[in-house]
């Protein structure tokens, strides 16, 4: 069906042509922008990083959260914060374990299937390329959700209102017989 130079390239763009067709919304997570909100993010005991008006950013566990108070301890001393007096607030969050799943399958799925797609000689039936496309996937995904496990970062959970409060990149792959490309839309 193909020659051997053309099986390469297409063995080669496979990963691309995947990666696009998948390309799915990525929004940014809610964030509080008054502490009422705030109070479904975090409980008694958490602990949070403040950053105050001033810009500095500072290690706090919370003690209570009030509709419009939060009293932490920095340093082991109480110090009672308004919303006002808060410019940010960030906390340890794991990185959700699906969409790590999701990308090692893909990425795996693309890789196994460029190298069939180079190496193989048509020797694969229609079962054949189910049973490796499931066994591949769930390597992938496996693999995916491994690295997930290990990410945690800061995340900011609550912003002040007067601030915008969250950013969303839209990635949407642009495939038909007369185009292709990606269109992307930032908005914040």
């Amino acid at each position: 069906m193909f020659t051997q130079p053309r099986r390469r390239i297409l063995a080669l763009s496979l990963p691309f042509v995947v990666a696009l067709a998948s390309a799915v919304s990525v929004h940014a997570q809610t964030v509080a922008t008054n502490f009422d909100e705030l109070r479904l993010k975090v409980k008694a005991g958490d602990t949070i990083y403040v950053i105050e008006g001033n810009g500095k950013e500072r290690r706090a566990r919370v003690l209570e959260l009030a509709p419009s108070s939060l009293a932490v301890s920095i340093g082991g001393q109480r110090l009672d914060l308004s919303e006002t007096s808060v410019g940010r607030i960030r906390q340890r969050l794991p990185d959700p374990l699906w969409n790590g799943a999701a990308i090692g399958a893909g990425v795996y799925l693309a890789v196994a299937g460029g190298m069939v797609a180079t190496i193989g000689e048509g020797n694969c039936d229609a079962g054949c390329w189910a049973i490796n496309g499931l066994l591949a996937g769930g390597i992938g995904a496996s693999i995916g959700v491994g690295i997930d496990a290990l990410i945690k970062g800061r995340k900011t959970i609550y912003e002040a209102s007067d601030r915008p409060p969250s950013t969303s990149v839209v990635l949407r792959p642009m495939l038909s017989a007369g185009a292709k490309g990606l269109s992307v839309s930032v908005g914040w």
